[in-house]
């Protein structure tokens, strides 16, 4: 059985990972960023720069529940990959926030798939 929780292993957590995101490749879907690139560790990592200006605390929140859960179901939670997510408007419908999302880990998934 797969596991599909979201232990540190899956998550950017240092300074020193944020920092080496600056010179990655971005995606822009929806009032999202995502900043994405190849990592050493032979799976997904994702990381969350949620600024106030996006909401109050519940919509902040409410925003990393639905990435994680996206994260690990995705195909990208398997490639070895770095994600940091930035949302840049503020929040959606809840319904709409889940398809973007969506729509950004297939374009990720698109470009890093291996050949």
């Amino acid at each position: 059985m797969p596991d599909h929780g979201f232990s540190s292993a899956y998550r950017l957590t240092s300074k020193a990972d944020f920092a080496a995101m600056r010179r990655a490749k971005r995606v822009y879907q929806g009032g999202l960023q995502m900043v994405h690139g190849r990592n050493d560790f032979g799976h997904g990592r994702m990381g969350f720069a949620v600024s106030r200006k996006y909401g109050n605390s519940v919509a902040r929140h409410q925003l990393k529940r639905h990435l994680r859960e996206i994260f690990r179901q995705h195909p990208v939670r398997d490639m070895a990959v770095d994600v940091l997510v930035i949302p840049r408007h503020p929040h959606q419908q809840q319904v709409q926030i889940k398809h973007v999302i969506q729509q950004c880990f297939d374009r990720i998934s698109a470009l890093h798939r291996v050949k």
